[in-house]
């Protein structure tokens, strides 16, 4: 990779506004190290590393039409939190052609940025850290596209060369020259089966961007459960069903054929990191209709909705300060779920759980990734690696680095976490007073169904609850994110308030 100085602001390069309407993804940007590519994220620092983004392990990876300029906003959302706490101003300027859309594959940009941006704030001693993006050169059908990192240190960055027109030299996208779709808005019901809470807040945030309201189902069996119960009351079906791959009780291999044999007629989507050709190919073979990898931005995620949904006639607000709402909301839930991680999975692995020990190994992962932890997400994927197959390749040293990294995240978030915990004074004088039961049955009926579509939502409410007595394991399960629980408690609470 050739590194340089570089003279600045210059050749008429834009920058991006800090909240691009677009930018959509915010934690889930940060989860681009997927089992495909996280072996090769490399040193942030090491040019040679980090930057090779042409060799990161994605060739048989398919490509998408993609926005330069979404993803840049993408890595810069994830970063800004640790460049704010640093006093470090983030600065990205970048070549207004990259607005077109281009033919590539995400990962490829994501994940180098992601670490370049991560290691530059980290070590910067100035007060601000520039990315520069631009066409460094183009042919007939295709442009290479240099990305720059200046900051106190020098320059570092790295090159990829993305098509931005089709075999006959038409452009990709010519009823829309930017390449992407305006945001849209949606009619239908989905299903979400994902068991990680993390990936559940991104998804069903996105999706209620777009005007859809999800329900969660927590293991492929919840799923196939939720699909009969439908039919057997004879209740509209879903219209979509995006489906993990990799679940307790039920994974999305074994849930699938299920589903399909109701004949319910809904698609089923595979939601997951692993996309590699044998990967597709096992997910068509088994039924399913389409997939989404993790991670995904608005723009992917819109185009899968659109295959399968129709449009609504209402247009969806733009998510304004939504991305930020959600990357705090992640970084809380990563530190409260993650705290015991490192012990859960040594556990299991010296119970000869290895099933359990990597699927806690690739929960970790897809959690650090989300929120822009990419060495640790590194390292959960290594011991992620050396457990596939039933077969136990973990290596002391693997476990130790993967302890030290978690140390170390739940450290820097510790304080983070502990100040967007705080107890407001408002809401502890409100948890002394009693509430009537009128008061109570509209509190209910507000929380019945943001808990059957699994919203996070639900948060919201978690004040008004604190007055009513009895709530505490209603509370508990809606602040661990286990809507399906906390249904169940909700209903028990009901009962015993005879309301």
């Amino acid at each position: 990779m050739e590194t340089h100085e570089r003279e600045g602001e210059r050749r008429g390069e834009q920058r991006l506004a800090p909240d691009a309407d677009n930018a959509g993804n915010a934690g889930n940007a940060g989860n681009a190290g997927d089992a495909n590519n996280a072996g090769n994220t490399g040193d942030a620092g090491d040019a040679g590393n980090a930057g090779n983004a042409n060799n990161a392990g994605n060739a048989e990876q398919e490509n998408v039409l993609l926005s330069v300029y979404e993803l840049l906003s993408e890595c810069k959302i994830v970063v800004l939190p640790e460049a704010a706490e640093k006093g470090v101003e983030l600065l990205i300027y970048a070549d207004p052609a990259l607005r077109k859309g281009m033919l590539g594959n995400p990962a490829d940009i994501r994940q180098p940025l992601l670490n370049l941006l991560s290691h530059a704030v980290q070590s910067a001693e100035a007060e601000s850290v520039s990315l520069f993006a631009e066409i460094e050169a183009r042919d007939e059908h295709t442009a290479t596209v240099k990305f720059e990192i200046k900051d106190d240190e020098g320059t570092a960055g790295f090159t990829v060369t993305l098509q931005t027109a089709d075999r006959t030299g038409e452009p990709l996208d010519p009823e829309n020259g930017s390449g992407e779709l305006i945001k849209p808005s949606f009619r239908g019901d989905i299903l979400v089966c994902e068991d990680n809470k993390m990936n559940q807040q991104v998804i069903i945030e996105h999706l209620e961007r777009v005007g859809l309201a999800a329900e969660i189902a927590e293991n492929g069996l919840e799923g196939v459960l939720k699909v009969k119960g439908r039919m057997d009351k004879g209740e509209r079906p879903f219209d979509l069903i995006f489906m993990d791959i990799h679940m307790p009780v039920m994974d999305g291999i074994e849930a699938a054929p299920k589903i399909i044999a109701l004949e319910s007629g809904a698609p089923i989507v595979a939601m997951t990191a692993n996309i590699m050709a044998e990967d597709r190919a096992l997910y068509k073979s088994i039924g399913m209709d389409d997939y989404v990898g993790k991670p995904f931005t608005s723009q992917e995620l819109w185009r899968c909705l659109s295959r399968y949904l129709a449009p609504a006639d209402s247009p969806v607000p733009a998510a304004g300060d939504e991305d930020a709402k959600l990357l705090t909301l992640l970084k809380t839930e990563f530190v409260r779920s993650n705290r015991n991680k490192h012990g859960e999975i040594a556990a299991a692995i010296d119970n000869g759980d290895l099933k359990l020990a990597h699927r806690l190994a690739h929960s970790l992962k897809g959690n650090a990734g989300l929120i822009g932890k990419t060495e640790l997400q590194k390292a959960a994927a290594d011991v992620e690696d050396a457990l596939k197959d039933g077969v136990n390749n973990v290596t002391a040293a693997q476990m130790t680095m993967l302890h030290s990294e978690l140390s170390m995240a739940l450290d820097e978030l510790s304080d983070y976490y502990d100040r967007n915990n705080a107890i407001d004074p408002a809401q502890t004088e409100h948890s002394e007073l009693s509430i009537d039961a009128n008061a109570a049955r509209e509190l209910f009926d507000k929380l019945e169904p943001l808990l059957s579509r699994g919203s996070p939502d639900s948060l919201k409410l978690v004040g008004e609850l604190r007055g009513i007595p009895g709530s505490e394991e209603l509370i508990a399960q809606i602040e661990d994110f286990y809507f399906s629980a906390a249904a169940k408690a909700l209903a028990k609470l009901k009962a015993g308030l005879d309301i």
